[in-house]
């Protein structure tokens, strides 16, 4: 991708060139297949790189094929040896760029192929960091740099449902961060850990890293907002009705105080989408259905479409709500949205939900077209 737009080509403009369809562009980016050997000589030269070189980067095992595209070609050759590159402000700003593609990546295309090249990334650096002299002035930075990366790879790993995986490098972020002392990275490591706990049905791990935060720090009341949603969905989940709706009255309430200056940078992820969503599924834990839908819903019509990823994980929390509160009339248009992201997005942790979800349709009072959505859906995401 990076490569095609050095080049200021469009994904359909590519295709014009090479002679095949934009859709073919996209599922090459996206790594679901390979050029073929007959186009592969016009897409090096319409790339403009051999196609020698070309033909290494399709065929390499250790590399998604959508890291052709995204990962800048001096930076591909500089990883076969980790003392090749020194650490200077350069490597830092690509350890930089590298976060901010994936990041990218991960908001349009979900963690199952991200997730790999994340893991090889974070590999990559921290053999760098054991082996390469590292200026003073730059050790910080670059340590802070790896836990933000590990973060990020955390995440990815959680999205690809590679659940003890990501627990494993969830506890190495924590560990870089505090290293690097970044607080403001060991509180979204945190946070992230609490979430994951959640989803994997431990509300009780979920409540004891929420409550520590809250008990331990001044925060801004844009943070301690986003530590009360955990809390709540915490105590949601483990059956306290009054302690989930007060926890969450607070957030609401110290989410709607706005931002301050002393924000850490990564405060822009809590935001409308977010809050709203975690207030759905706390509803949801809570058997207010009607509230939960309004709350998802909305969370939906807030989301830029630009992140498909996320528009892709609350349609599916939807659809499983709709399920539970037996909304069959509304659940076939939910999955008619679905079906607008199954094949691009590859997201293990949302195909599980709307897996679960869709089999449950199939064993209901729905509609019969209802039904033939769900079977279509449960075929597209298998085909993935």
């Amino acid at each position: 991708m990076k490569r095609r737009k050095a080049r200021g080509l469009s994904q359909e403009a590519l295709g014009h060139a090479v002679g095949v369809d934009r859709t073919t562009i996209f599922r090459w980016e996206n790594g679901d297949t390979e050029p073929q050997p007959a186009v592969r000589p016009r897409l090096a030269e319409v790339l403009d790189i051999s196609l020698d070189e070309l033909s290494r980067l399709i065929d390499s095992e250790d590399v998604p094929q959508r890291a052709v595209l995204l990962m800048p070609e001096d930076v591909r050759q500089g990883e076969k040896g980790h003392r090749k590159a020194p650490v200077d402000d350069d490597y830092l700003g690509f350890v930089r760029d590298r976060i901010a593609h994936l990041v990218e990546m991960d908001l349009s295309f979900g963690g199952d192929q991200s997730s790999a090249l994340a893991v090889q990334a974070l590999g990559n650096l921290s053999r760098k960091m054991e082996v390469a002299s590292i200026p003073l002035r730059l050790e910080r930075d670059l340590q802070a740099s790896a836990a933000e990366l590990a973060e990020v790879t955390g995440w990815l790993l959680y999205d690809a449902a590679k659940h003890d995986a990501a627990r494993d490098v969830n506890r190495q972020a924590l560990r870089m961060s505090r290293a690097a002392g970044d607080h403001a990275m060991e509180l979204l490591v945190t946070q992230n850990m609490a979430m994951h706990a959640a989803h994997l049905g431990r509300p009780a791990e979920a409540l004891t890293l929420a409550r520590q935060v809250l008990e331990t720090n001044r925060l801004t009341p844009r943070l301690e907002a986003l530590f009360r949603t955990r809390e709540a969905r915490a105590l949601a989940q483990g059956g306290d009705i009054s302690g989930a709706l007060d926890s969450f009255a607070k957030a609401r309430s110290l989410y709607m105080e706005g931002v301050r200056d002393s924000e850490p940078y990564w405060f822009w992820w809590i935001n409308d989408q977010e809050i709203l969503w975690h207030e759905g599924m706390i509803y949801s834990d809570l058997g207010r259905w009607s509230d939960s839908l309004e709350a998802l819903q909305r969370s939906i019509e807030v989301t830029p479409a630009r992140e498909r990823r996320r528009r892709y994980h609350n349609l599916a929390s939807l659809l499983d709500v709709q399920v539970m509160a037996g909304a069959w009339v509304d659940l076939e248009s939910t999955m008619e949205g679905l079906l607008v992201y199954t094949g691009e997005i590859n997201s293990s942790r949302v195909n599980e939900i709307l897996l679960s979800a869709t089999a449950k349709v199939l064993h209901s009072p729905a509609s019969s077209s209802a039904m033939d959505a769900a079977a279509m859906l449960r075929e597209e995401i298998a085909d993935v």
